[in-house]
């Protein structure tokens, strides 16, 4: 199964920017005990504080009717940085939204894929290498797997 699978949804890109801008402060360079941390790979996860995060995450899983465990994350990833393959662990998939500098591709072992909204089965190996500054909103799904959502996603409302 091809583990990128475009969709078409758009969440309220000015105000996620607004809330990114507010709190650019507070984001962090991404980190895992695995890989370590990237230089220029920054993210900010959903808190109290994040309203707008939270709130874009619940429309989303309310139009689809998604039930489970999600949370909602801010990434930006500096022109140049390369984030290296990977699996999103403790992650079944991922609802991606390019919010700004969308032109390279998500890589998968299956190949490069480009998207601006699509669902993500992160259970696979993938990696990004950016020409251009990227901002992402995404949000992780814990008990939901890659088919699931899509099955979800497919059917009619």
């Amino acid at each position: 199964m091809i583990p990128v699978t475009s969709i078409e949804y758009t969440p309220n890109v000015d105000q996620l920017f607004l809330e990114i801008d507010f709190f650019k402060d507070q984001f962090v360079p991404y980190e895992d005990e695995k890989h370590g941390s990237v230089e220029g790979w920054l993210i900010l996860r959903e808190n109290a504080d994040t309203i707008v995060l939270k709130s874009e995450r619940e429309k989303f899983n309310e139009q689809y009717n998604l039930v489970g465990r999600s949370r909602a994350r801010y990434y930006i990833q500096d022109s140049g940085v390369k984030i290296p393959a990977h699996i999103d662990y403790n992650t079944k998939c991922s609802a991606n939204f390019i919010l700004s500098g969308g032109s390279d591709p998500v890589s998968f072992d299956a190949g490069e894929f480009i998207y601006t909204s699509a669902i993500l089965d992160t259970t696979q190996k993938h990696w990004v290498n950016s020409t251009s500054k990227r901002v992402l909103f995404k949000i992780s799904y814990f008990d939901l797997s890659y088919e699931e959502i899509l099955g979800k996603i497919n059917e009619p409302i």
